[in-house]
């Protein structure tokens, strides 16, 4: 069992130390090369020493808003309409500001699954709209003319029964996209930005009246956008006469298009507390 020594032993043994006790030279002499070490120190890593990662809570902040994305995009990974409102309360659980990257995660999904639009708006709707709108704005600005169809299809005659398979496969991908893209932006911009995008289509048709690859998905654009086309611009563009009929059947279509909802307005048949373009624009979803 060790002794125990009492305070005042203590102090007096304590009193009686040496401070500058003899230290033989060599000694002294060590211990001033090593506080020159010391005070002199320059770390150089070990050519065979492995990487170390340094972990700071900034990389653990960042690691857990990195695992938050990941979590998103697996849920949107599995949205689908049956399980739409249990997909959106784990999202609305998951999603924290900074926005920027889940929205445009959102977008990127929409325009791979154009079937399933309608649930991809519903997420949407968990972002505050500024947000979307200047994500949106960013795509947009980066290419204006998004829809005007790319040289690779155009010269690949994508219409045509000597067009490659997966050329106009990988075209119905760029297509659709390219579709979801003018819902979003109807959806969200306001109708002066929409129905600038609509005239410059129309003038872009009529300047490349001879190329099919143009007219034919610029069309599907105008049919999303048909509320904005008035009657005599689809007039003019059928009376093209180098247009072909499947593409004049398509310009009939977005006429009939717009005679059937204008009909349905007349009749009372919408509701009254949005304008008709909202109404319209909103009730295709």
């Amino acid at each position: 069992m060790s002794e125990t020594i009492n305070l005042a032993t203590f102090k007096e043994v304590y009193l009686l130390i040496d401070e500058n006790p003899d230290v033989d030279i060599r000694v002294s002499d060590k211990i001033d090369s090593i506080k020159d070490i010391i005070n002199n120190d320059v770390y150089v890593k070990p050519a065979t020493k492995t990487f170390v990662k340094h972990i700071s809570a900034f990389n653990c902040r960042f690691r857990e808003e990195d695992t938050k994305k990941k979590t998103v995009i697996s849920f949107l990974n599995k949205l689908t309409t049956v399980n739409i409102d249990t997909i959106l309360a784990k999202l609305e659980n998951n999603i924290s500001e900074p926005y920027d990257t889940d929205i445009i995660n959102v977008i990127n999904f929409m325009r791979l699954d154009i079937k399933n639009i309608k649930n991809y708006i519903r997420v949407l709707k968990i972002f505050p709209d500024k947000e979307i709108i200047s994500q949106l704005d960013n795509i947009y600005n980066k290419n204006p003319q998004y829809w005007v169809t790319p040289d690779e299809y155009v010269s690949n005659n994508v219409y045509s029964t000597g067009c490659p398979e997966e050329i106009y496969s990988a075209f119905n991908k760029w297509k659709d996209s390219q579709l979801v893209l003018t819902e979003i932006l109807l959806f969200y911009k306001d109708i002066n930005f929409v129905s600038n995008i609509a005239k410059n289509i129309l003038d872009f048709i009529l300047a490349n009246t001879t190329v099919r690859e143009y007219i034919d998905p610029t069309l599907e654009h105008l049919t999303v956008l048909y509320q904005l086309v008035s009657d005599k611009d689809l007039d003019k563009l059928i009376a093209i006469d180098t247009i072909s009929s499947s593409t004049k059947f398509k310009i009939e279509g977005i006429k009939n298009k717009k005679w059937y909802i204008n009909k349905l307005t007349l009749n009372g048949l919408q509701q009254t507390d949005f304008s008709i373009f909202t109404r319209l624009s909103r009730q295709r979803r």
